[in-house]
């Protein structure tokens, strides 16, 4: 089994770090996946076990990435990327500690990891969100995205080169 890298994207001023998730975070993120459900495809509780199982399958397999989100070393939220056929889908954004919200950290995050993806990958950047949740659609529009048409399921939308912000950052791995 081949070991999975792990990524850490500092922001330039040194107070925003994207990096791979670990084993000890995994509950965090259930917590805060379960607490925002209502804006996720699938809407279920996750329970514990589920949890486990889809960390096991997340090690082995190399098409998707996801980051714990800092803010001056506390874990305020979650983002993640993932290849889907010729492109990279943007998803699993979560800002889970609310009292850092409206302070654009979460934007500042997402603008961090489109800007690696952009140096490291090839293809378009993409996500899907639910045509009931304006206000996530209103925020990827203001980071950059732009509506690229409409499904009745979810809104897809993809990343407008010509309006995106690029932010400098470090790069840790091994």
């Amino acid at each position: 089994m081949a070991v999975r890298k792990k990524i850490k994207i500092i922001s330039s001023e040194g107070n925003i770090t994207l990096r791979s998730i670990e084993k000890e975070d995994i509950e965090l993120i259930r917590k805060w996946r379960n607490e925002n459900r209502r804006y996720f495809f699938y809407k279920e509780e996750i329970d514990a076990g589920q949890q486990e199982e889809w960390f096991k399958s997340y090690k082995n397999n190399g098409k998707e990435n996801i980051f714990i989100v800092e803010f001056e070393g506390l874990k305020v939220g979650c983002i993640g990327f993932r290849f889907i056929n010729n492109t990279i889908d943007v998803y699993n954004v979560i800002l889970g500690d609310k009292k850092f919200g409206g302070r654009g950290i979460m934007g500042r995050a997402l603008k961090l990891m489109c800007g690696y993806i952009i140096d490291n990958y090839d293809g378009e950047i993409t996500l899907m969100v639910l045509p009931e949740n304006n206000k996530a659609r209103q925020w990827y529009i203001k980071n950059g995205f732009e509506e690229a048409g409409r499904e009745k399921e979810y809104i897809p939308m993809k990343l407008n080169i010509n309006k995106f912000n690029y932010l400098k950052y470090n790069l840790e791995d091994n």
